[in-house]
């Protein structure tokens, strides 16, 4: 069970708060750089423009942007977090109870058809928990009742930064050489700034290989669409890797080409237009696979503290945007969607760089999808295939592993019925 107090009956009123739209957003200013004080003023929202990720804001996609961005100029302040609309009932199908731990959540299905990776930046296990002791955060409670979760997975061992970890996230290796395996299992690349314009995880991560194939590999070249939506510009590093020059060709069935990602967004400043477009791009058909990033929770720990009231008040914010994403799991809609949240690392006082430290450390894993059975702990439905941590913080030498969130890609290609990432370590979590 997730680690909190709320009574199961209490739970049952939540599986119905699966938030259709976040109808309105909080004004605020951040800077779009990883700083501990934000930059004054109101900066205008923008679509970043690298040649790779510049391409998106037409169709469905723009007028989601637009909507949401006429009521929302910048990213929220963390002040401002109360001032939320109210949630409502997302149309869960009243006559499945996913408080049944038997309860299947596949619907007849084997796999899905469409899923999403939603990383929650900076977003420590330890917060959430407190939060939902107090009856918070109703759309984390509700992925939580839909599906399997802990709030004690893991990110990298060594390291508790932004880049490196959301690079095993989505190639399901470890950042660096682990003792006694082979010098060809770690991706290698530990840079956490603005990459370089030619800089791809090929050429800049672990010498020992020439790709570093993804999620994104695997669901493209199955003839899936892939879509990308960020929040800090920094996360170009996978458009580049994965572009047309720099994409591995596709010699799975049909030739999909060398492009991975067939939609790329990053927007900065205004992560309310970037859900909105994200959830008109799924409704319309255009993805099939997402990954999203939520960048605002790393920036408001960065400004105001990870556990000060402001950050905490900031995950209802938060809980809205899961919930307009997450409600394409709901059994009502046409195809549901499968889905893993995760984060990279979580964070203490104003910093999340130290991996030793408990909060940096810590982190949740939730999963819905078919065959993941309902309102359950995650490290009882996977069983022998990890090991809870506790409160420890593990090495990748201890047998059987952690959950971490290198076990991500693999997870979601599972859901889709896919094979895993060619070269990963971190497989088979789910039985």
């Amino acid at each position: 069970m997730v680690e909190a107090t709320y009574s199961r009956a209490f739970r049952r009123l939540l599986v119905a708060f699966l938030v259709i739209e976040t109808l309105a957003g909080c004004q605020g200013n951040r800077s779009a750089s990883e700083s501990r004080q934000r930059s004054a003023g109101s900066p205008t929202p923008r679509l970043f423009d690298s040649g790779v990720c510049s391409t998106l804001l037409g169709g469905a996609s723009a007028d989601a942007s637009a909507e949401a961005g006429q009521a929302n100029d910048a990213a929220p302040d963390p002040s401002d977090a109360q001032a939320q609309p109210p949630l409502y009932d997302g149309g869960r199908d009243a006559s499945v109870d996913p408080l049944d731990g038997s309860t299947d959540l596949s619907a007849n299905r084997q796999t899905a058809k469409h899923a999403i990776l939603i990383s929650v930046d900076g977003l420590g296990a330890g917060y959430v928990s407190q939060l939902l002791s107090q009856r918070r955060l109703p759309n984390f409670a509700a992925l939580a009742a839909w599906g399997a979760s802990t709030l004690r997975a893991r990110p990298d061992y060594d390291y508790t930064e932004t880049l490196p970890d959301h690079t095993s996230m989505l190639t399901g290796r470890p950042v660096g050489p682990v003792p006694g395996l082979p010098n060809d299992v770690y991706h290698g690349y530990v840079k956490n700034g603005m990459p370089g314009a030619d800089e791809t995880l090929h050429n800049s991560g672990n010498p020992n290989l020439e790709y570093v194939a993804s999620v994104f590999d695997v669901a493209h070249d199955a003839g899936l669409k892939t879509c990308l939506y960020s929040g800090k510009p920094k996360f170009v590093l996978f458009a580049q890797s994965y572009s047309e020059t720099a994409g591995a060709p596709d010699v799975t069935g049909a030739d999909n080409g060398k492009n991975k990602i067939d939609r790329c967004s990053i927007v900065e400043q205004n992560t309310q237009a970037l859900v909105a477009m994200a959830a008109a791009d799924m409704a319309a058909g255009l993805c099939d696979f997402v990954f999203f990033h939520i960048a605002d929770t790393d920036f408001v720990g960065h400004s105001v503290g990870w556990g000060s009231p402001e950050w905490l008040n900031f995950l209802d914010t938060v809980d809205t945007w899961v919930g307009t994403l997450a409600k394409f799991t709901a059994l009502t809609q046409p195809e549901p969607w499968a889905l893993v949240l995760t984060a990279d690392h979580g964070g203490a006082g104003y910093s999340h760089i130290d991996p030793t430290v408990l909060d940096d450390y810590r982190i949740p894993f939730f999963v819905v999808g078919p065959n993941v059975k309902a309102d359950m702990d995650l490290y009882q439905f996977v069983g022998k295939n990890r090991k809870d941590p506790g409160l420890d913080r593990i090495d990748y030498t201890a047998k059987p592993q952690p959950i971490r969130n290198g076990d991500a890609a693999n997870t979601i290609l599972h859901l889709l019925g896919l094979p895993t990432v060619p070269g990963s370590l971190m497989k088979d979590l789910l039985p």
